[in-house]
């Protein structure tokens, strides 16, 4: 099955140590025996004409209404390979969480999407919730565990300069 290509980013305030999720409705999760509603990384399709990278930002606005201002690369991976050639590139984007929440997303997709800001704090707790059962939102947020500190100081340290 060839479905095309991912880009996917975990919203992160290193001043505030707040990330920020998506939370939508999703039938398989529900088909699957999971929460319907599923709480997500940033994601969409990369087109023919994009990188990753601007895939990345144009995302986080339309679904979150954030400016993602830096991204860290996490993973380039295979969601499925035995069933699919889709890729996911991941990143870490710096952004400002201060005014996140509401409902976004595009009229023309059909999206309502809720957006959450939770305190970095929390990522274990996420982890452990089937509400947050998608593979890329998992990585992302185990790899922030690893590197919340190094990246809180350097986007900190960035922003202050």
């Amino acid at each position: 099955y060839d479905r095309g290509h991912v880009a996917a980013v975990l919203p992160y305030d290193p001043i505030r140590d707040r990330i920020v999720l998506v939370r939508q409705f999703r039938i398989g999760a529900s088909e699957a025996g999971f929460p319907a509603w599923q709480t997500e990384a940033i994601a969409g399709m990369i087109d023919p004409d994009e990188t990753p990278e601007q895939v990345a930002i144009r995302e986080a606005r339309e679904e979150a209404d954030l400016e993602i201002t830096a991204l860290e690369p996490i993973a380039h991976y295979l969601s499925s390979p035995g069933a699919s050639s889709e890729s996911v590139r991941l990143f870490c984007g710096r952004t400002d969480s201060a005014d996140a929440g509401g409902v976004h997303g595009l009229d023309e997709e059909h999206e309502d999407i809720a957006v959450v800001a939770y305190d970095a704090d929390d990522i274990p707790t996420l982890l452990a919730d089937p509400g947050v059962a998608n593979g890329l939102t998992v990585i992302a947020l185990q790899w922030l565990l690893a590197n919340r500190s190094r990246l809180r100081q350097a986007w900190r340290d960035e922003a202050t300069e």
